[in-house]
């Protein structure tokens, strides 16, 4: 019997492993390049279908960002800083939205702050840890997309929130496991990400262009939670650039729109944090930069690798949008 389970088991993970592979030299030979061998072994590897029925594959090695001459904005005396997640940090390509707009504004020195993950619980701390340098002339406050992460992980500055408040710990903690199992498929398989994208583009056919609609991912209770972690974090964000004497702005980054649908892409926590987001405004007297507002994208170009994350042209736009925004208030 034991004998059996395991002649079994090998048999299963041998299929398994040559599907694998030869997925990836699937991949690798349509995208022309030998990174696919390697996806998931290197995580500064990413894959993209552009359109599976021509078998039109893209590859990026994160590895090779651009590299920007930052020497000649070293003696610059105008900081800017900027928090955010991996919206505001090198995803697609390698490139940026804060590097785009350190070309536009040679007479600053742009620092970066952003990472992967960050939420405003991350760069709170960050902005607190940076206390003693020099300060900035203006702080981007760049978050929104991972503000939702609290209900599943909890608060590492705002317990006593949570303590006060029934979050859905056990729906949430099911959601979260049931997307980091597939999140995790497809940033390692080759041959789950193309049957993951097949299905998507099945899918597609079948029931139309998905419309942007408020479903209940999470309870609103809870998102109303996070949205109020997130306006206590940026309220003492504020009030620590208020002291100094240092502009503080909000930035909304836009996501993919929907050419179908003429919907940017949202997720349910974004219009909790939008209102809080008018509240801080209002209550503090502080810029808001909303990239969505009257933005005019050209059909034919390429400005996402997903739904959130922009390519090069979508960062380069986003720059240009922050520093017209900036040259207007001075």
């Amino acid at each position: 019997m034991v004998k059996k389970f395991l002649l079994v088991f090998i048999l299963s993970f041998s299929v398994l492993v040559f599907i694998e592979l030869s997925s990836r030299i699937f991949f690798s030979i349509f995208s022309k390049s030998f990174y696919p061998l390697i996806y998931g072994f290197n995580k500064n590897i990413s894959i993209y279908v552009d359109d599976l029925s021509n078998f039109n594959f893209n590859v990026q090695n994160l590895n090779l960002k651009k590299k920007y001459d930052k020497k000649k904005y070293n003696n610059n005396k105008k900081i800017i800083w900027v928090f955010g997640g991996s919206t505001s940090e090198y995803h697609c390509d390698g490139s940026s939205w804060p590097d785009e707009l350190q070309i536009l504004l040679p007479n600053y020195k742009v620092i970066n702050f952003a990472t992967g993950g960050a939420s405003t619980d991350i760069n709170l701390n960050k902005l607190y840890q940076n206390k003693n340098k020099s300060m900035p002339e203006i702080i981007l406050w760049a978050n929104r997309h991972n503000e939702d992460f609290i209900l599943y992980f909890g608060t590492t500055r705002n317990d006593l929130l949570f303590y006060n408040s029934k979050i859905h710990y056990k729906k949430n903690k099911l959601v979260y496991f049931i997307k980091s199992i597939d999140l995790t498929l497809r940033k390692n398989s080759i041959f789950y990400f193309l049957f993951y994208d097949l299905i998507e583009r099945v899918n597609y056919k079948i029931s139309g262009p998905f419309k942007s609609k408020t479903k209940k991912i999470y309870y609103n209770e809870d998102l109303e939670v996070a949205a109020r972690n997130y306006e206590i974090n940026t309220e003492a964000a504020i009030k620590f650039a208020k002291e100094r004497n240092i502009d503080f702005i909000i930035v909304s980054l836009f996501g993919k729109f929907n050419d179908q649908t003429n919907y940017f892409f949202k997720k349910p926590i974004y219009s909790f944090i939008k209102e809080k987001v008018n509240k801080l405004k209002k209550k503090w007297d502080i810029k808001f930069i909303d990239t969505e507002k009257n933005l005019i994208l050209d059909k034919e170009v390429k400005y996402f690798c997903d739904n959130i994350h922009q390519t090069y042209l979508g960062n380069k736009k986003t720059a240009k949008i922050i520093y017209e925004h900036l040259k207007e208030n001075k």
